[in-house]
């Protein structure tokens, strides 16, 4: 079991590549955002019936320091694995999550950072580890069942999260109270 508070000063933090599409699938949908024609399929397709990958066996190949699964939102993950690994958790590189989605949102970079930050129900991992252990071998290993992988910050001393790409604070996530679910 790979648990939420283990990260260690040193790691890098790493999801799966293209997070963001179920998201604007729900709001290409139930808020009729309007996106080119195969970025709408592709979000309607992760929103309406999400990929499924198998990684798990992968992961036990690796020295992975902690995990955890995006359900919420990416921002509310790593708030819960910096909290309890008490760590702090730099971000950056978030531009290169989803380079269809950042290609659309070229102009504004707010709406894209906001989108990948919040978007929830993607039924893939965040988790640390040492930067070595993630070979080409092992990349390519993920990249034969259609995962790419993609390095979006370093973890160290400290306390919460910081991003250099955007101001934090006016991110808020999805509140299942609320049906919140906003652009």
């Amino acid at each position: 079991v790979i648990h939420r508070s283990t990260a260690k000063n040193g790691d890098s933090i790493f999801i799966f590549k293209n997070l963001g599409f179920s998201k604007l699938g729900f709001l290409t949908i139930n808020k009729k955002i309007k996106i080119p024609k195969i970025i709408q399929k592709k979000s309607h397709k992760q929103f309406l019936e999400p990929t499924l990958y198998e990684y798990h066996d992968l992961f036990k190949k690796l020295e992975i320091n902690s995990s955890m699964d995006i359900s919420d939102s990416l921002i509310e993950t790593l708030k819960t694995i910096s909290k309890q690994s008490r760590k702090k958790l730099i971000i950056n590189n978030l531009n290169l999550v989803n380079p269809k989605i950042y290609d659309f949102f070229k102009k504004d970079s707010f709406s894209y950072l906001k989108l990948i930050l919040t978007s929830g129900e993607e039924y893939t991992p965040v988790f640390t580890m040492s930067k070595k252990y993630l070979t080409s071998r092992i990349l390519s290993l993920f990249k034969k069942r259609g995962i790419g992988i993609v390095e979006i910050g370093k973890v160290d001393k400290g306390s919460g999260i910081e991003c250099d790409q955007i101001n934090l604070k006016l991110i808020k996530s999805f509140d299942h109270f609320k049906n919140s679910y906003s652009y």
